[in-house]
């Protein structure tokens, strides 16, 4: 039995099914990789042998070398198709594996966030956590999944021109509870590409959540003394469902961290939350709900998290057409952050400030032991 794991069970689940499933339409890899062939040779490891024929196949998204375990007895040799290691010895079949066929598996999603914590430190995975528990996936660009991607992208595109692209998921929840995240036929909603409107695409997809906080949770307390499940638990506390983007996922630990951590310790708020509009703004704005990329519930405050490329302008959403008014008429305060603000510690202090006053939550004292934890963090989500 072959298991793929660490950094590449991350990319492999990070990899649109779409991708994952088209045809690569060279022999051989030009590119970042060296130029070889999809065969295996007879005399192969067994661990090389069972990844080489699926390089261009569901594994064009993994990077080379590929980590993976291997119950077999025979040579743990590095070489340029892998990394092998043994076989974990509290790996649950049933549980922590998923099976790709012909005796190769990838360890699930929860069990990959426990491998990368025995080697990454807390903030990083944290912002994995973040990703795995929301609507937006960073898929690793290699040169066998590069056609693929482009090829599907621009039949998006198409679409988009034609006014019949897949539906993309822009929330989680609404005042009901989850959105049900799945297309007009009762299907999981597909992987969708965020492209702006100059038509560029950086690897930024919007997905269902490949987990949740719940069942981080519940994964930890059954992996109770593993290697690296500390990490993974504090991670999975401090995390949230929902996230829509790096740039959120990034901006939750600074808002809601306890102070000894480098936050301001503010409550929660609901990601990626749906307000429907009553009828008579719904016909004002031409639209029935509004999504809040961070909503305060109690202090009624949402939080507009505006990366450099996406949301706004970027994609299209037009801030002239009464959307914010419609949320100002229903009582809620808006403002927004933008990436560059986030990168610039001292323009963040004074966002912070500002945004504690607008939605009236207390501001931590600027102690010399909190502004060093602060950095730490501020450092450590930026590096």
């Amino acid at each position: 039995m072959h298991v793929i794991c660490g950094i590449s069970a991350w990319q492999y689940h990070a990899t649109p099914p779409a991708i994952l499933s088209a045809p690569c339409p060279h022999e051989g890899i030009n590119g970042s990789e060296p130029t070889r062939s999809f065969r295996a040779r007879a005399n192969a490891a067994p661990a090389s042998a069972s990844v080489i024929g699926r390089l261009a196949c569901d594994l064009k998204g993994v990077s080379l070398p590929i980590h993976i375990m291997t119950d077999e007895d025979g040579s743990l040799h590095r070489n340029q198709n892998v990394v092998p290691r043994r076989m974990a010895r509290d790996i649950n079949p049933k549980s922590d594996l998923i099976s790709l066929g012909n005796d190769l598996y990838v360890l699930s999603i929860e069990r990959t966030l426990l491998d990368l914590a025995k080697e990454e430190p807390y903030v990083t995975v944290l912002l994995r956590c973040l990703e795995a528990c929301g609507i937006y996936a960073v898929s690793n660009e290699t040169s066998r999944s590069r056609d693929a991607t482009l090829t599907y992208v621009l039949a998006y595109q198409k679409a988009q021109e034609s006014g019949h692209p897949p539906r993309a998921i822009i929330a989680l929840t609404d005042e009901r509870g989850r959105v049900p995240l799945v297309d007009p036929s009762g299907e999981p909603a597909a992987w969708t590409p965020c492209v702006d409107l100059r038509g560029r695409f950086d690897n930024l997809w919007k997905r269902p959540p490949l987990t949740t906080r719940e069942n981080l949770l519940t994964f930890c307390c059954q992996k109770h003394g593993a290697t690296g499940i500390k990490t993974l638990r504090k991670a999975a506390e401090a995390t949230r469902d929902g996230s829509a983007s790096p740039i959120e996922s990034r901006l939750l630990p600074l808002l809601t961290l306890p102070p000894h951590q480098g936050g301001e310790g503010w409550p929660v708020p609901l990601l990626n939350h749906r307000i429907m509009l009553p009828d008579a703004l719904a016909r004002a704005t031409g639209q029935r709900s509004c999504t809040a990329d961070m909503l305060f519930a109690r202090a009624r405050g949402i939080i507009e998290v505006q990366s450099q490329r996406y949301h706004s302008d970027a994609l299209g959403f037009d801030r002239r057409n009464g959307r914010n008014a419609a949320l100002e008429a229903l009582g809620y305060r808006i403002t927004e952050v933008t990436y560059d603000q986030m990168r610039d510690l001292e323009v963040f202090d004074m966002r912070i400030e500002a945004i504690a006053r607008l939605f009236g939550l207390p501001l931590k004292s600027r102690t010399a032991a909190f502004l060093r934890h602060r950095d730490e963090l501020h450092e450590r989500l930026f590096s």
